[in-house]
């Protein structure tokens, strides 16, 4: 599988710190409190909605901020600066780490699907302590996620860009704006484009360009091609 273009991989880094960081704050809340069906299936509204239950969790106990998150392997390889809670946020009490010694302290272990490895070995293997919940992470679509057998029962929480996970971490959001839209289409030389970084000659879309360039000149981009 070809690699991610440079320009993705800057994408994907601060997209991964801002997942976990709300993901976290968000384990920390269904941890502790059992959500109702509106709250999670509510799409999650901006770093500021987080700001504002800000009061509502000062007044919670000690031990709620104290809550622990264990990040068990970085998301794809990707690291961040794990202060990002306060930094980014002004969270507090909630500490992210990536210290295997404190799995028995964790209040919840963070597992990306993808590194989990075929045979389950780098999943934990010390006893699960009654209190942890163990979060699910997956950013793939479904056909982009390999069915890895073992996990079906391992885990507590869900996070995925879903609306019916427990925790939903979306790529992003559409507004409608409030400017006059004003756009002149320029003119065309080129009939049809493809940018692509990540190729496959097994993937249904390699075969459908494969029978496509046949009948008509594709210009494409991307790492599969070498063209920027």
């Amino acid at each position: 599988k070809k690699i991610m273009t440079s320009t993705s991989k800057g994408i994907l880094r601060p997209f991964l710190i801002v997942c976990i960081i709300l993901a976290c704050f968000m384990a920390c809340l269904l941890i502790y409190i059992k959500p109702t069906n509106s709250w999670v299936f509510s799409p999650i509204e901006s770093a500021s909605s987080v700001l504002k239950m800000k009061n509502f969790f000062s007044t919670k106990t000690d031990y709620f901020n104290e809550t622990t998150i264990l990040v068990w392997v970085w998301p794809f390889g990707q690291t961040f600066d794990l202060t990002s809670c306060q930094a980014m946020f002004n969270i507090q009490g909630c500490h992210l780490t990536t210290d295997r010694s404190l799995y028995n302290k964790s209040h919840a272990v963070l597992i990306h699907h993808r590194d989990i490895s075929w045979d389950l070995t780098n999943l934990p293997q010390q006893a699960r302590p009654p209190f942890q919940k163990w979060i699910w992470m997956n950013l793939e679509s479904p056909t982009h996620t390999p069915q890895k057998s073992g996990i079906e029962h391992l885990f507590n929480l869900t996070l995925t860009y879903r609306r019916d996970s427990d925790i939903q971490v979306p790529y992003g959001f559409l507004t409608v704006s409030t400017n006059p839209f004003v756009f002149e289409v320029p003119s065309k030389e080129k009939l049809v484009c493809w940018v692509v970084s990540n190729w496959n000659p097994e993937h249904a879309r390699v075969k459908y360009y494969n029978e496509l360039s046949k009948s008509i000149e594709i210009h494409t981009y991307g790492q599969a091609f070498g063209e920027y």
